[in-house]
């Protein structure tokens, strides 16, 4: 799929006990939430949102190579989150 997938999987595998956010541990608490394995805070393997040099980096440029884009940002915050952002970057141009 991808290096982040790979980077996921591997970390689900290999950790016994989470010491980090958010507080559910990887458990799939309901049948709601069977990605829980997956939402994992910011650790050393899976980069950063704010300065983005490896995984995600090569995301976000797998994303803008399949869009046809110059650049892509990767939000975990929702749509609304992203449009903000995009409305203040837009404003710092007008």
């Amino acid at each position: 799929m991808g290096k982040l997938t790979d980077d996921l999987n591997e970390y689900i595998k290999n950790t016994k006990a989470r010491f980090h956010m958010p507080g559910h541990n990887g458990e799939t608490l309901s049948p709601v939430y069977t990605s829980a394995p997956y939402d994992v805070t910011e650790l050393g393997f899976n980069d950063n949102l704010n300065c983005p040099n490896g995984t995600l980096k090569e995301l976000e440029e797998r994303i803008a190579k399949f869009s046809k884009t110059k650049d892509s940002l990767v939000f975990t915050s929702g749509t609304t989150t992203a449009i903000f952002v995009g409305l203040g970057a837009l404003r710092k141009l007008l």
